[in-house]
């Protein structure tokens, strides 16, 4: 061998290590993602500063979601090269912040990629048929594109609060409220509050607000946790810096997981139909009856709580054991376990061609987290039966009649109505009537249900919660 033939020999070494070695990893062929509304007002002012913005989504929290939109499209190039309506399935709840944290997200994702004006006269045929147009509205446009800037409209979904199952979660269930307030004042919570929470609840009691227990303090916790990212004054003038503000930011979190994360709020009962439904958007596209391979569910944070809870990442106990090791100076025993603050979200990556070889991962806020009860290397994967085998664990097996039962839905009873066996006339109007029965009794059972919701419920409806 001459020394000639050496750089050839190492070029060629380092061609051949390069191939093996592979992508470290590939592009994933779909993905669902859940995330959390951005910052907004709180849902009870208690510095009264909010004036009637409580529960609406700020300028930080549009900002915090076109960054997450743009850290996206970012980390999938292959996915949203484009946009393609076809490929593309987006849903929110039926609430101002999740959808217009939606919109902002997408902006971040498809921003300048919208359509343009095609032919000569394509500036004349846009003008709507509108008297009197004044045509210098339009001096600004051109032909290559249709809005300012290329902004790309998209179809958000939005299911009703009386229907939605899927995002509104833990919310959907009338006794959730009910179990929440049994788990916020158990001997638990009690005992939590009473150790851990005192300092920061004389402070409060000391500025005139009603911090008596737990469940009094978790509000004003939302509101400090509210001001803080719109830069005004933390309740009881805590300086929002200190030891004071994170524990009443923590009595704020640790109490909501608490109360709606434990006892009969369980996550195998909450979990249900989102879990199921994560499963049919990533099935249907793997077997070829959907081609969208990008699902954008647009929630709460009570939406995230039922799906970390069920995967194991954020519980009530580590955020308690993480609080107390945070205040010892010590290390975090478990440092994934992070609760679901403003624009937080999980993805389910999708790896594979068909269901025979397809693998899902699982990230929160883009750090990879061990999925189906797994551990140790490749504990961030599982093939789409272990997923599956997984959701039917961590939901007990749970069917949808079992959840209707156990959240006291109850369907409308039909009336018994007696036919004629010599009248096919009869029996028509005998099956409209029964039908229109049946419409007015579920009608006047959910305007019931609700109204009852609205007056047992003194601190304001959970549906719009969070």
């Amino acid at each position: 061998m001459t020394s000639s033939n050496l750089p050839l020999l190492f070029a060629i070494f380092c061609l051949l290590s390069f191939i093996s070695a592979g992508p470290v990893d590939p592009q994933p062929k779909m993905i669902v993602e859940v995330f959390r509304h951005g910052a907004r007002g709180p849902i009870f002012d208690f510095t009264n500063v909010w004036n009637k913005k409580l529960g609406e989504l700020t300028g930080v929290g549009m900002r915090m979601h076109y960054l997450l939109g743009a850290a996206l499209k970012d980390r999938y190039p292959t996915l949203f090269d484009k946009y393609d309506p076809a490929k593309i399935i987006l849903r929110s709840t039926d609430v101002n912040r999740t959808i217009m944290s939606a919109y902002s997200q997408l902006y971040g994702i498809y921003g300048g990629s919208g359509l343009g004006l095609t032919g000569a006269e394509a500036d004349i045929l846009s003008v709507p048929p509108y008297i009197d147009y004044d045509p210098s509205i339009a001096k600004d446009l051109t032909n290559d594109a249709a809005l300012p800037n290329k902004f790309q409209v998209l179809p958000l979904h939005i299911d009703s609060v009386n229907s939605d199952r899927v995002l509104r979660s833990l919310n959907a269930c009338p006794l959730a409220d009910e179990w929440a307030k049994e788990n916020g004042l158990d001997e638990e919570a009690t005992n939590v509050f009473n150790t851990e929470l005192a300092h920061i609840a004389e402070i409060m009691t000391t500025a005139g607000l009603d911090a008596a227990n737990i469940q009094k303090l978790n509000w004003i916790g939302d509101t400090a946790v509210a001001n803080k990212f719109q830069n005004l004054p933390i309740p009881g003038d805590v300086d929002p810096n200190s030891q004071d503000y994170l524990d009443v930011r923590f009595a704020f979190e640790w109490h909501f997981f608490k109360a709606f994360g434990s006892g009969k709020n369980e996550a195998a009962l909450h979990s249900l139909y989102l879990l199921n439904n994560i499963q049919d958007y990533i099935l249907s596209y793997l077997n070829g009856t959907s081609s969208a391979n990008f699902v954008l569910l647009s929630g709460h944070d009570s939406t995230l709580l039922p799906l970390l809870v069920a995967f194991g990442v954020t519980t009530k106990d580590c955020l308690l054991a993480n609080y107390k090791a945070h205040k010892a100076g010590e290390a975090l025993p478990n440092p994934n376990c992070i609760y679901p603050t403003f624009a937080s979200n999980v993805v389910f990556e999708v790896y594979g061609q068909s269901t025979a070889d397809a693998y899902v991962k699982f990230y929160y806020n883009n750090v990879a987290q061990p999925i189906c009860g797994k551990t140790g290397d490749d504990s961030n994967k599982c093939t789409l039966k272990e997923f599956a085998d997984y959701i039917k664990k961590v939901t007990k097996g749970y069917t949808y009649e079992y959840y209707e039962s156990t959240c006291g839905i109850k369907a409308a009873e039909m009336p018994v109505i007696t036919v004629s066996t010599y009248s096919g006339i009869n029996l028509g109007l005998g099956l409209a009537c029964a039908v229109l029965a049946a419409i007015l009794i579920l009608t006047c059972n959910i305007s019931r249900k609700q109204d009852s919701l609205l007056e047992r419920d003194s601190e304001k409806t959970r549906s719009l919660l969070y």
